[in-house]
């Protein structure tokens, strides 16, 4: 549900606060899933590494592109 939300909420937000949104997620949301990972059973091990890895890489992009983001765009014009 959280993906599903950032994703409307990133169309929906103004760019500052959809920025700020994005920082701050990701960065709550990486620990949560490494927690998870920590948790799984040997059932499901390649699974978890597989689909929560992703999603971790994914999430490190969103924070790193977030973070980089210019604050403001020059106009060539």
């Amino acid at each position: 549900a959280i993906t599903a939300l950032m994703v409307l909420l990133s169309a929906t937000l103004p760019a500052r606060a959809n920025r700020i949104t994005n920082l701050i997620v990701a960065a709550v949301y990486i620990p949560v899933m490494i927690f998870n990972a920590a948790g799984a059973t040997s059932d499901y091990v390649l699974y978890y590494a597989l689909t929560i890895g992703v999603e971790v890489l994914i999430l490190a992009f969103v924070l790193r592109s977030a973070g980089t983001w210019p604050r403001s765009q020059e106009s060539d014009v």
